[in-house]
């Protein structure tokens, strides 16, 4: 049990500390660019617009990633659980 504990709150961790700094970082290039986002880029799209995708693609990896790292690392403990408890005739409760 204090394996899933550990292994989800790394993973908790790592998520959150990813997102919150492509969201910090995006805040502070707007403060320290200023002006400079509404230059244009390609078409209608400046550098503001994308400055704000950016954090987007790294959400969308982030979670991705951490989905990817809990089939690997919480399910296993699941698994052990649940055959540990099905050994002593729980049954229905893991699901």
């Amino acid at each position: 049990m204090e394996r899933l504990r550990t292994a989800s709150r790394r993973l908790r961790r790592r998520f959150v500390m990813v997102n919150t700094l492509s969201l910090s970082a995006s805040f502070l290039l707007d403060v320290v660019l200023d002006e400079k986002l509404a230059t244009g880029v390609a078409g209608g799209i400046t550098l503001g617009m994308v400055l704000l995708v950016c954090p987007a693609f790294v959400l969308l990896a982030s979670v991705v990633r951490y989905d990817l790292a809990c089939a690997s690392q919480c399910d296993p403990c699941v698994d052990e659980l649940r055959d540990a408890a099905s050994d002593f005739g729980v049954r229905g409760v893991w699901r």
